[in-house]
């Protein structure tokens, strides 16, 4: 008894966590415990856990393991409560993600140089080869922030399996009724050539940038009575490049407008645009009439290269209630790029006319500009009109613009036959639903959740790309569709063996129409990957497929049909409205990122982050790391986070700020107050704490009462609680961390 040794080890004064880390993860490996603390409880209590999967690009960053820790957290509480708590790891490798990978890796400039140079056959198989490069990095930084999950067996989107799991979803939601092809606006990516979600752009703020641009009033000559006056409707537009095809303009049926002599012309627009549209002219009111005296009046075309339809409407005003005058003149110029003008197109049988094409130039059949581009274009189209006298007048305006979430290139709004959800039919189920998720805060079921999900517009879930599970519709000319659900049900139909549904094999496979009797060939399109995130409750384990998988075992015991399309649909809003970081798509956790980890261990991330405000649906706002010293960054930064955190959790601020980038010491007086007016902040008080004060920071903030700033040496950390913000320096806080941390 005596020489036995003690069940504790002596605890060291001076602990070196990172050593202690590595120790008890060999333990944990050596002796099996996770394993063990699945197979040591009963499958029959068991506790569905669904690991929504990273993306196979880059490395590890802050919102992949940020996010890991909660995951673990809970799984480690239920099997502590004794339950069998199975967690797979899985991982997201289709879409266009992977595409742009491969696409700099060929230098492939053009979407078309995929068909025409490289063939898509290569470039499925460098797709392929590219995802099975996933690095065992991923592996390392999951082991160190303490999380448990099954490497092994891990799921990926791209094997043959999960593929016909999503191929059975997709057809019982299609024989639902609640898929369709149709023609509706989406945001569209000219390089990419493939409509983007509004969610995909939604998810990252980043995406969205404020330009300056011309918003131009244009000029559209109408038939009038008075002979010695030529009598113009002006419209306002910020796109140049519709102007082409431009087959109607829209008035507001409600709003009052004028008719105002300025020289020697006769202008229409509406009466509360006045002052903006005459500025300085000496003008005369010649008569105020209502907007739908306007409907019905048709108007010269400023370009009409097209031929005209006979059954269809060309070249006339009509009403929509959308119309306003809050920024224009009340009148606006509809084109089949925007989707209200598409609606009230369809609606009042206006030909549509389209002049762009999948790369975002300009038809060949287009005068003058033909081949290009449309945003060169735009210039060139302004100056011909001016030359002609029917472009009335043009501003800069700042507006926010929509950019690629993957190739940065700015999004267009255009018209795409393409495959749909009928969000609206599922929204009443939606949000019955919504009401048994126990949300965290609280105030997201009914706020931002539920807010996203009332104003979703339906889902585009095809792309007009290569990697990714095919859309699995057969269409016969004569109308017929043809829908699968398993691999056996396409090969005795196609009479083909089937070991691979990416293209381009899949797109060989021809069905016989049962209706014609005439050959039936695949759609060209893929699919949404979020359609495979929305899958993966059953195609993580091969559901309904494997026979050794039971309902229960694949999804929290609940019907499958109805299931596989809310699920789909929630886990897509959910996860594209609650925004991700930009670090996913620039890799940042690499290189020499395992360093400051080995050094100093990762407990105190594991920490900080439970205590984060992130968990409280707030957030951290960091600059992006740059390449220099990256080693120091990386440590520097995992240190403020931590810092960070634990300062949220004790003061239970709503929101912390960090200045990254700015250093105050250089900025001039006049610029300081430009800072803090440009914070992210709508309302609410503001705390500044800065290194020191400087009369120049004294007289800034005096001119915002809601906003104060002290130096660290003169901050009491409980006059933090007074205020709804905290905004730090990089300086400040590593002043706080010396002065309270002890670092």
């Amino acid at each position: 008894m005596g020489n036995k040794k003690p069940y504790f080890d002596p605890v060291d004064p001076r602990p070196d966590f990172a050593k202690q880390e590595n120790e008890l993860i060999t333990y944990w490996k050596d002796n099996r415990i996770f394993e063990k603390s699945i197979s040591e409880r009963t499958a029959e209590k068991k506790w569905t856990f669904l690991d929504g999967p990273p993306f196979v690009t880059g490395m590890p960053h802050y919102g992949t393991l940020l996010s890991s820790i909660p995951k673990d957290i809970f799984c480690r509480y239920w099997t502590m409560k004794g339950y069998c708590v199975p967690r797979i790891w899985g991982w997201d490798g289709h879409g266009l993600p992977i595409e742009n990978k491969v696409e700099n890796k060929l230098k492939i400039k053009r979407k078309k140089d995929i068909e025409n140079i490289v063939g898509v056959k290569k470039f499925i198989q460098e797709c392929l080869g590219y995802v099975k490069q996933v690095s065992e990095e991923w592996e390392w930084y999951v082991d160190h922030i303490g999380r448990w999950v099954n490497f092994r067996d891990a799921y990926k989107t791209w094997d043959l399996p999960y593929m016909e799991t999503v191929m059975w979803v997709f057809k019982h939601i299609y024989e639902k009724g609640y898929i369709y092809k149709g023609r509706r606006i989406s945001l569209y990516c000219p390089h990419c050539s493939t409509p983007i979600s509004n969610f995909e752009v939604a998810m990252d703020a980043d995406n969205y940038k404020n330009i300056k641009e011309p918003a131009n009033t244009y000029k559209y000559e109408i038939k009038s009575e008075d002979k010695n006056f030529r009598t113009y409707i002006l419209a306002w537009s910020t796109t140049p490049w519709t102007k082409i095809t431009t087959t109607a303009l829209a008035v507001n049926p409600e709003l009052s407008y004028l008719k105002v002599k300025i020289d020697n012309e006769i202008l229409i627009f509406a009466k509360s645009a006045l002052e903006k549209v005459v500025k300085n002219k000496t003008y005369d009111v010649i008569e105020e009439i209502s907007g739908e005296n306007f409907v019905g009046l048709s108007y010269i075309p400023h370009f009409d290269y097209f031929e005209k339809e006979k059954d269809k409407k060309c070249f006339v005003v009509i009403g929509g209630d959308f119309v306003t005058a809050d920024e224009g003149t009340g009148v606006v110029t509809i084109a089949p790029y925007g989707e209200e003008d598409l609606v009230v197109m369809e609606k009042e049988g206006i030909q549509i006319v389209l002049h762009v094409d999948d790369e975002g130039r300009l038809y060949k059949d287009v005068p003058k500009w033909g081949g290009m581009k449309y945003d060169e274009a735009n210039k060139l189209i302004n100056e011909d009109l001016k030359s002609r006298g029917l472009l009335y007048d043009e501003e800069t305006i700042t507006h926010s613009v929509a950019f690629c979430w993957r190739c940065h290139t700015r999004l267009i709004y255009a018209p795409q036959n393409a495959w749909y959800m009928n969000v609206q039919k599922l929204k009443p189920q939606l949000k019955k639903n919504n009401e048994r998720v126990n949300w965290y805060p609280s105030h997201f079921k009914h706020g931002r959740f539920l807010k996203s999900m009332e104003s979703a517009p339906d889902w585009c879930i095809s792309r007009s790309r290569y990697w990714g599970s095919p859309v699995p519709v057969w269409e016969c000319d004569c109308g017929e569709n043809y829908v699968p659900g398993s691999i056996k049900e396409l090969e005795e139909k196609s009479g083909h063996n089937i070991s691979d549904l990416h293209k381009p094999e899949i797109d060989e496979i021809k069905v016989k129409c049962e209706k014609c009797g005439k050959m039936a060939s695949r759609v060209p399109e893929v699919l949404d990957s979020w359609i495979e995130a929305g899958s993966a409750a059953y195609a993580e384990r091969h559901y309904p497929f494997d026979k050794k998988i039971e309902l229960s075992d694949s999804i929290f015991g609940v019907e499958p049909n109805d299931h596989a399309i809310y699920l789909s649909v929630k886990s897509y809003l959910a996860n594209q409205r609650q925004g991700t970081s930009k670090s996913k798509e620039r890799g940042e956790v690499r290189g020499g990122g395992k360093k400051p980890w080995k050094q100093k261990g990762t407990g105190r991330a594991r920490v900080g982050s439970i205590r984060s405000p992130l968990w409280r649906g707030g957030g951290i706002t960091f600059g992006p790391l740059s390449n220099r010293n990256f080693k120091k960054q990386i440590s520097s930064k995992m240190r403020r986070l931590v810092v960070l955190a634990s300062l949220s959790n004790k003061f239970k601020l709503d929101k912390l700020i960090l200045l990254d980038k700015i250093e105050f010491n250089k900025i001039k007086t006049k610029e300081v107050e430009k800072i803090f007016t440009k914070l992210p902040i709508k309302e609410g008080t503001i705390l500044v704490v800065l290194p020191e004060i400087e009369p120049k920071f004294v007289l800034s903030a005096s001119n915002l009462p809601y906003l104060k700033t002290v130096s660290v040496n003169s901050l009491n950390l409980l006059d933090i609680l007074k205020y709804d913000f905290l905004v730090l320096t990089k300086e400040s806080l590593k002043l706080i961390e010396k002065k309270y941390l002890g670092r």
